[in-house]
C-alpha cells in the first residue's frame, strides 16, 4: 500500500476503492483504473507504474499482495482489508494502515498519509515537472494551481539553509555598523 501511495500520489479514497477488476499488470507494467469524485461530474484516470528493477517496485509488490491469501479474490470487492473488523477498508481505514506503516519506518507523527502524496508532488516540480504535468499525474484538474499553492514547498528543503544565511547577514550588518561608529570622528 505504501509504495502505491509513494509512486502516484494516490488519495486515500482512491486506494480504498481499488478492486481486482481496476487492476491491469503485463511484463512492463501496470494500470489502475480509478475514479475521483471531487466534483459533480466524477472523473475517470488511468494511474500508471512501470515496472522497476528495484526492491522497491510498486508492480510486484502489489502482485505479491494480490497473491496473498489474505487478498480477496472478488473481483468486485476492495483489496484493502481490515483483518480486526473483518471487512474492506475505507478511506480512513487505509490512512490509519499507512499511518501504521509510517510508524514502523519510525517517521514523525507529524507526517501523516497525505505527507507522502505532498512530498511526492513537490519531488516532481522541484524535479522540473510542469504544473500541469504534476495535475495530471496527481489527479488534479486541468488548470488547477492548488498542487503550487498548497503542496509545493520548495523553500522548505533549504529552510535552515536560508535561516542560517539570514542569521549571517544580520551579523554583517550588526559588525559593519559597529566599525563605522569607532571610524567615525566623535
Amino acid at each position: 500500500m505504501g509504495l502505491i501511495v509513494a509512486f502516484s500520489a494516490t488519495r486515500m479514497v482512491e486506494l480504498a476503492a481499488i478492486t481486482r477488476k481496476n487492476i491491469e499488470i503485463d511484463e512492463q507494467m501496470m494500470k489502475i483504473r480509478t475514479i475521483v469524485k471531487k466534483c459533480k461530474k466524477p472523473n475517470k484516470f488511468v494511474i500508471t507504474f512501470i515496472r522497476r528493477e528495484s526492491i522497491c517496485c510498486p508492480v510486484a509488490a502489489m502482485e505479491k499482495w494480490l497473491n496473498e491469501k489474505d487478498c480477496t479474490k472478488d473481483e468486485d470487492k476492495g483489496i484493502w482489508f481490515d483483518y480486526d473488523k473483518k471487512k474492506v477498508l475505507g478511506g480512513i481505514g487505509c490512512s490509519k494502515v499507512l499511518r501504521k506503516l509510517l510508524d514502523e519506518t519510525d517517521i514523525d507523527q507529524e507526517f501523516a498519509g497525505s505527507s507522502v502524496r505532498h512530498a511526492m508532488m513537490s519531488k516532481m516540480r522541484s524535479e522540473g515537472a510542469t504544473q500541469e504535468e504534476v495535475n495530471e499525474a496527481t489527479r488534479h484538474a486541468p488548470g488547477s494551481n492548488a498542487c503550487d499553492t498548497f503542496y509545493y514547498k520548495p523553500m522548505s528543503r533549504n529552510l535552515g539553509e536560508l535561516i542560517l544565511k539570514d542569521s549571517e547577514n544580520k551579523q554583517r550588518y550588526i559588525e559593519s555598523s559597529y566599525v563605522k561608529k569607532e571610524s567615525e570622528p566623535h
